[in-house]
C-alpha cells in the first residue's frame, strides 16, 4: 500500500452567509467555502495536513496587525499545518485521490499556486470561489489525474 498523501475537497460553512434565506438561489456554490486538502494517509496524523484555498479575506501583518489586503482582492492561501476537524466551520471533505507516485507535495503546491485567481468586481460569477476551485481541478487534471484510491467511503467525524 502506498503512503502517498491523500487529496480531498474540503467544504466549510460561511457563518450567516451559508444559512440566510435565499442563500442557495443567490450564491449557489459560493454559499460555502471550498478548499483543497493534502493530508497524510494515516488519518491519525490529520493535524499535519496542508489546506489550499482562494480567499478575499483579511490578511493581517503579524508585526503591525494591519490588513495587508484592504481592497479584499482574491489571493491564493496556504495553511500549514492544519487540522480541518479543529474548526467549527468544517462541514466535511471528499477524498478524490492521492498524489501520483512521481509528484511530490511541493510540485503539487506549485501547480495549485499557478491557478488563475478571480478578479474582484469583474462579475458575480468571476468572484465565485467555486470558479477558482473548478479552474484548479482543471489544471490538476490537465497534468494527469490523481492516482485513484479504493472506492470506499471514510467517515471523518
Amino acid at each position: 500500500m502506498s503512503n502517498k498523501p491523500r487529496i480531498a475537497i474540503e467544504l466549510f460553512h460561511r457563518d450567516q452567509i451559508s444559512i440566510e434565506p435565499g442563500a442557495r438561489d443567490r450564491l449557489g456554490w459560493a454559499m460555502y467555502h471550498w478548499a483543497i486538502l493534502l493530508r497524510p494517509k494515516d488519518f491519525k496524523q490529520i493535524d499535519a495536513s496542508v489546506s489550499y484555498d482562494v480567499t478575499d479575506g483579511i490578511q493581517l501583518d503579524p508585526a503591525t496587525r494591519t490588513d495587508l489586503n484592504p481592497e479584499h482582492n482574491w489571493r491564493f492561501r496556504i495553511r500549514r499545518p492544519v487540522n480541518p476537524l479543529a474548526t467549527g466551520h468544517f462541514l466535511g471533505a471528499i477524498e478524490i485521490g492521492k498524489l501520483p507516485a512521481k509528484v511530490t507535495p511541493q510540485q503539487f503546491e506549485t501547480l495549485l499556486s499557478q491557478v488563475t485567481i478571480p478578479l474582484k468586481n469583474q462579475s458575480k460569477d468571476a468572484e465565485s470561489i467555486m470558479d477558482a476551485a473548478m479552474t484548479l481541478a482543471g489544471n490538476v487534471m490537465a497534468k494527469g489525474p490523481p492516482k485513484k484510491i479504493e472506492d470506499r467511503f471514510q467517515e471523518v467525524r
